[in-house]
């Protein structure tokens, strides 16, 4: 696994945190990855822009 750094204003840390009491996490890097899952199968890429995903910091 990588390692990503992200910087979040205090309310998404704070909605962030909320969400991961709710679903159970041990942790914000499990929520992460899972929201991040989510939004990628809602909105598969197309064939053209398979190459490669953005990078979060």
């Amino acid at each position: 696994m990588q390692r990503v750094t992200l910087t979040l204003d205090d309310d998404l840390l704070a909605a962030l945190d909320a969400l991961s009491a709710r679903r159970g996490y041990h942790n914000r890097s499990e929520a992460v990855r899972d929201i991040l899952r989510d939004a990628l199968n809602q909105d598969p890429p197309s064939p053209e822009s398979r190459r490669g995903y953005a990078v979060l910091s």
